[in-house]
């Protein structure tokens, strides 16, 4: 009996530990446990009513996402049970409803069910579609959520103010919607909240200091927004906040001097705004920092030289801003440092010894560093992307050294002074893993036999080097998606290497990017164009057909002879095809009007017959280039198929045919070049086009036997040629990412080659023809016009003075005409012109006097024996100047000490720095005062810049190749 007595007391004590702990702790009910209660009638009711109100749409996230089963919600049964939903254990209230990615498609109307689950604490309906329909304001009625999460559900208007009746709240994500105006300040009322997550709208907030009560808060995300002001001086009050991202949200300013909060700071990114002034010495002080991204700002000055406790900090990205100075030591002292990106500032001095190996990642790419390669870099076991190119690095790099790094996918040391050994008499070591390897102007004189081991090697630039004689048949046996062996001395090859297509991992960030380590981080994953580069060698033969694969051959500027076989029509994937320069010939083949090709550029060989006929429609051409042959016939019509066309050069040939009037239809034709041709006839508009040409800013008419009156309707039509504010004016280059375009442009009888055309350079040229009559006043509109020849015409009457509102021009010949009249005073109102020529007509009376006509020579007016003044000999009679204008009076006052400098030697002096930047330099130069500063700076680099392509010229001497046209 007593063990029956002992067995019934230990029952009795567990009986009372089970009570004891079930009414400490309710119970939940979910998906996945069973509910103590059943759900509420009214609550079950509510889900159905507000499920039907939507329809389930056929996109389907299981890829990646595994959406809720709303489907299987049945009458009759347990909504506590149902997939999305989660009950308390005792009560059977709603408290939680996850339906996130469920592919809802409809909207949440103010008097929808679902604000009567008033129990609900959790609310997870991301990733649906609820028609741009705004937020309802009822969503203030669920007071006791914490945790709200509308991410990627298509919302759209303003925030409702209500949801400052959440007091509750600690998570809110509203990110990814299509949100505007100002978020509510009633976030000041959320002492609960921890994260807020708004990013990805067109959302702008508060500035005040007074904005407060936030003391909990830990993760801040408002990247891509509107922030659109100087940075909010609350954020840097916030005692807990451990996230800060505001990239891409319009920052102004700079960042502030202090904060009395951010102890507990680990993600910093303001990346990609417009953010200026230095970097403050407090934020390289915070204990808990790990993540910093100030990347594509204005910052200048020195990373700050203070700097402590660092122990955690893993990336630093400073790239693309004006930072100077030397690297402070401690950046190369950071313990858990990963990532460190500093390249494209201005920083100077020598790279100190790392001393410690957890860098993966070191971009110092674009700076003016100098010195030796630090030996710390080759003990970095960890390391694999070392970027160094475009700096003043010197010394001797074995390259055997960077074999020790097992883990290196990226090596590139181009564009410094070093000299690089591949100690090809002992060549068995290899890089294991190595995906890129750059070496172009390395001085390297032969092909590292090294690369024969390299079994991951996609990349491979060794460009701007010494290498002579024929590319090695191992070279051409292997595969690669980017081979760049451009100005070499190369003459032969075996076969071409193989191009691959396959997505790799490319080594350029994405901006702003969240240290999520997908792609190690640093990489992003892309289908990269096969890209293979032989241009500026001395290969000699038959054009080589480059593998199917292949996206972009450039071949250009070589000595390649023969006819170009139908089969380059064959690598049906061509995109980019460059063959100029080369002294091909025979007929175009036609079927290259049909290959699929956006460049086609054949200028500078002997190419003759017809242009091919068959441009089909929707094709994606958008240069064409075929100057500089001797191509005969008509421009061929199905060119108007040519819907993308930018550029269209046909200059220097032995085409007859009159003005191609259909053009003007292609909606984005830039350039136009039809020089030296045999074209005829007046110019004649025939279409009822309100606006023909309408993005044309390059324009070549010269030497043909165009007749009649100069063409008023188009130059009426002339809008890209018009009133561009100099203040939005873009400063890139047109052309893609792999094919700068180019042209020739003739200044003072000389032809210059423009390498590479900003998108603000016009130039309208008529000059050699027989076009007769007045200049019509319209081209006084073109006053964005910067070079205007309408030279060696039989134009008659007067200068018109409208020219003086072309405010932008740089150079001016209206020589060999039969104008008559007085030079217009109006003309001095031209400070930025450069180049005036006058010469050969019937001029008369005094030459205007201003400062800048001061600085033309005599030959501008030669052949108008009726002028006077200076600069020739014959005074007027009077003895006096001509009264000057207002505005050039006023000019003179505040330019004279520049201006008295600014003649044809600063157009000269661009002819080495790219035509249009010296011609241009009076915009910049007026627009600043008294920039002296600015012009020694620039004489500077375009005297370097001058003196490597001099050097480069020699270099290359004898070839028959012009890399540069100029002085």
């Amino acid at each position: 009996m007593g063990w029956l007595i002992w067995l019934y007391q230990l029952l009795c004590f567990f009986f009372l530990l089970y009570s004891q702990l079930s009414c400490s702790s309710p119970v939940l009910s979910s998906s996945n446990s069973t509910s103590a209660k059943l759900c509420s009638h009214d609550e079950s009711l509510a889900l159905l009513q507000f499920k039907k109100s939507f329809t389930i749409t056929g996109h389907d996230y299981s890829d990646y996402l595994i959406p809720k089963n709303i489907t299987s919600w049945k009458e009759a049964t347990d909504c506590c049970v149902w997939d999305g939903v989660t009950c308390d254990g005792l009560t059977g209230h709603v408290i939680g409803l996850d339906l996130s990615w469920s592919r809802l498609h409809g909207t949440i109307h103010s008097n929808s069910t679902l604000f009567q689950l008033h129990h609900l604490q959790r609310l997870n309906l991301a990733g649906n579609d609820f028609d741009c329909s705004q937020i309802p304001s009822e969503f203030g009625r669920l007071s006791k959520l914490t945790h709200l999460n509308l991410f990627y559900s298509n919302f759209s208007g303003s925030v409702p103010q209500s949801l400052g009746n959440l007091t509750q709240i600690t998570h809110l994500n509203l990110s990814s919607n299509n949100l505007n105006g100002q978020f509510p300040f009633s976030v000041a009322n959320f002492s609960l909240l921890v994260s807020l997550r708004l990013s990805n709208n067109k959302l702008t907030f508060p500035t005040a200091s007074h904005i407060s009560g936030l003391p909990k808060l830990a993760y801040l995300d408002l990247y891509w927004n509107s922030v659109n002001g100087r940075l909010p001086t609350w954020l840097f009050t916030l005692p807990s906040l451990q996230y800060l991202d505001l990239s891409f949200s319009d920052l102004v300013g700079p960042i502030p001097n202090q904060a009395s909060g951010l102890q507990n700071l680990t993600y910093l990114d303001l990346s990609v705004n417009s953010l200026n002034g230095t970097i403050p010495s407090w934020l390289f002080t915070l204990p808990s920092l790990e993540f910093v991204y100030l990347n594509d700002n204005h910052l200048i000055g020195p990373i700050p030289n203070g700097a402590s406790g660092l122990q955690n900090l893993t990336d630093l990205y400073l790239a693309r801003n004006l930072l100077n100075g030397t690297l402070p030591s401690w950046l190369f002292a950071l313990p858990s440092l990963e990532y460190l990106d500093l390249s494209d500032n201005m920083f100077t001095g020598h790279i100190d010894e790392f001393q410690y190996n957890s860098l993966g990642i070191v971009d110092l790419s674009r700076n003016n560093l100098q010195g030796f390669i630090p030996k710390s870099i080759f003990k970095l076991v960890n390391l694999g992307y070392l970027y160094l190119p475009s700096n003043n690095l010197s010394g001797i790099v074995e390259l055997r050294m960077f074999s020790k790094l097992e883990n290196l996918k990226v090596l590139d040391l181009s564009y410094n002074s070093l000299s690089c050994n591949a100690d090809n008499n002992n060549a068995s070591f290899k890089f294991p893993n190595i995906n890129e390897l750059r070496l172009s102007s390395c001085e390297m004189s032969e092909f590292p036999r090294f690369l024969r081991n390299q079994k991951y090697l996609q990349e491979l630039d060794l460009s701007n080097n010494k290498i002579h004689g024929h590319i090695p048949e191992w070279l051409g046996n292997m595969s690669f998606q980017k081979l760049n062996l451009s100005y070499n001395f190369l003459t032969s090859f075996v076969q071409l290497p193989r191009m691959d297509s396959l997505p790799r991992m490319a080594s350029l960030p994405w901006p702003g990017s969240p240290p999520v380590r997908v792609c190690n981080f640093y990489d992003r994953c892309l289908l990269t164009p096969p890209f293979l580069d032989l241009r500026f060698n001395l290969l000699q033969g038959p054009l080589p057909i480059p593998q199917r694969n292949t996206t972009n051959f450039f071949i250009s500027n070589n000595k390649l002879d023969g006819e170009v076989p139908s089969l380059i029509c064959n690598v049906s994937s061509l995109d980019i095809l460059d063959l100029s320069n080369n002294n091909l010939s025979g007929v175009i083949p036609q079927c290259l009007g049909s290959a699929g090709l956006s460049v086609l550029d054949l200028r500078m060989n002997r190419f003759r017959g017809p242009i091919p006929t068959n441009f089909a429609e929707d094709n994606q051409l958008r240069n064409l280039n075929l100057n500089g042959n001797q191509l005969e016939g008509l421009v061929p019509r199905s060119l108007v198929n040519c819907r993308q066309l930018e550029v269209l050069d046909l200059g220097n040939n032995n085409i007859t045919d009159t003005f191609p009037h259909w053009l003007e239809t292609l909606p984005d034709l830039q350039i136009l070049v039809l020089r030296s041709n045999k074209f005829h006839g007046p110019i004649i508009s025939t279409s009822n086009e309100k606006f023909p040409f309408p993005k044309l800013r390059i324009i070549d008419l010269s030497h043909n036997e165009f007749t009649g009156l100069l063409p008023k309707r188009y130059l009426e039509g002339l809008r890209a040629m018009m009133n561009i504010d100099k203040e939005k004016m873009e400063l890139r280059y047109m052309g893609g990412r792999y094919y700068a375009d180019s042209v020739t442009v003739t200044i003072k009888g000389q032809e210059i080659e423009l390498v590479r055309v900003l998108t603000i350079f016009t130039t309208l040229d008529f000059s050699c023809n027989k076009f007769e009559g007045d200049i019509p006043s319209v081209i006084g509109k073109l006053n964005s016009l910067r070079l205007l020849n309408i030279s060696h015409n039989n134009l008659t009457g007067q200068v018109p003075s409208v020219l003086g509102s072309l405010k932008n021009l740089e150079s001016l010949d209206l020589s060999s005409n039969q104008l008559l009249g007085k030079i217009p005073w109006q003309l001095t109102d031209l400070t930025f012109l450069a180049v005036l020529n006058l010469s050969n007509n019937h001029l008369e009376g005094p030459i205007p006097r201003s400062t800048q006509f001061d600085t033309f020579q005599s030959d501008s007016y030669n052949g108008n024996l009726a002028l006077c003044g200076f600069p020739l000999p014959n005074r007027c009679g009077n003895g006096e100047a001509p009264q000057q204008s207002p505005s050039s009076l006023s000019q003179q006052e505040n330019d004279s000490d520049f201006l008295s400098g600014f003649s044809w030697g600063i157009t000269m002096m661009g002819y080495g720095c790219g035509l249009v930047f010296g011609l241009s330099m009076g915009y910049i130069m007026f627009s600043t005062g008294k920039p002296k500063w600015f012009v020694r700076i620039i004489e500077e680099k375009c005297c370097q810049k001058v003196k490597k392509l001099k050097k480069s010229n020699q270099r290359r001497a004898g070839r028959g190749n012009i890399l540069f046209i100029g002085k």
